[in-house]
């Protein structure tokens, strides 16, 4: 082939090549595949708050040290269950309402058949709040309860509110409260015109299944015209052990240890509890989820408050 006609040969060749891509470019891009659109990063939408509740069951042992007849007799180391339930009712995303109600009771002697040697009481609170579920929260609580001893012709009723907030920083929540609670009683000796604040912190691990939650309080005020004071400290780790049905409730198991320390007209009264129980949490998946979008809020234990102030003149 002479050269000429090799020019004109490769000259053909690329001319029908430039025309097969300018008539079947959509085709050859198809086949190749057109790399799709930039579009912004997939953004779920917040979900959706429900109504949601915790209720649980505890038993346990508590310690009364510093008190003269609990060497003789040992009454001060009784054996006690306690309960406590909650529910969160959601309004809006964001503005919801809390229900609370715990009670204890002890056993404080050695003839079970015998009022005179149970004691114990409850009490109710509503927490009013607006949530950024994943920033913070913000509201008020008030409620009112009730202690008794023995027979309950010695009872001690009160009254208290406050407000309170919550920041999620991550995995960790940070809890506080602060107001004042009012108690009246037949005796005279109630834990009265007092004023607290209280800190908790929770820090959620395991995907969410497990919790740690630490906690301090202080609480000033009077007793029959002399000054009390009251200091409570807590500890508990709960743990998820199970899931009914997606998010439709779990089981978890629970350890707590709280103290209670009062000083009365300068005595010493110490206060320790131990608990082992369970929580059964409807609407959520774990432990998380129930502390950012449900029942996350509780009451400082106002029935122990009082009864370690009292125990010295009750």
């Amino acid at each position: 082939m002479s050269h000429r006609a090799f020019a004109r040969y490769l000259f053909a060749t690329a001319s029908a090549a430039v025309l097969a891509a300018s008539c079947g470019g959509t085709a050859l891009a198809a086949d190749f595949g057109t790399p799709p659109a930039i579009s912004p990063a997939f953004v779920p939408p917040p979900p959706v708050r429900v109504l949601t509740g915790t209720w649980d069951l505890g038993l346990g042992y508590k310690i009364d040290e510093n008190i003269g007849e609990c060497s003789t007799d040992g009454e001060c180391n009784p054996f006690l269950f306690g309960t406590e339930a909650r529910v969160d009712i959601p309004f809006t995303q964001n503005l919801s309402l809390q229900l609370d109600f715990g009670g204890e009771m002890v056993f404080a002697g050695d003839n079970l058949s015998s009022s005179s040697e149970w004691v114990g009481g409850a009490q109710a609170g509503a927490h009013l709040n607006y949530r950024e579920v994943d920033r913070y929260l913000f509201g008020g609580f008030a409620g009112f309860g009730k202690r008794f001893q023995g027979d309950y012709s010695d009872e001690t009723n009160h009254v208290f509110g406050g407000l309170e907030g919550q920041h999620y920083l991550g995995n960790t929540t940070l809890y506080w409260q602060g107001g004042a609670q009012f108690a009246d009683s037949v005796d005279g000796y109630e834990f009265d015109n007092a004023w607290f604040v209280r800190g908790v912190g929770r820090h959620f691990f395991n995907a969410g299944r497990t919790k740690l939650e630490g906690e301090l309080s202080y609480a000033s005020g009077d007793s029959d015209g002399d000054g009390a004071t009251v200091w409570g400290v807590g500890a508990e780790i709960e743990h998820q052990i199970h899931t009914f049905g997606g998010n439709s409730g779990l089981a978890s198991l629970f350890g707590r240890y709280e103290g209670t320390f009062a000083n009365v007209d300068s005595v010493n009264i110490d206060n320790h509890r131990l608990y082992v129980g369970i929580k059964l949490t409807a609407n959520q998946d774990n432990l998380l989820t129930r502390d950012r979008m449900g029942d996350t809020l509780d009451l400082p234990n106002f029935v122990a408050w009082g009864a370690a102030v009292c125990v010295e003149q009750c």
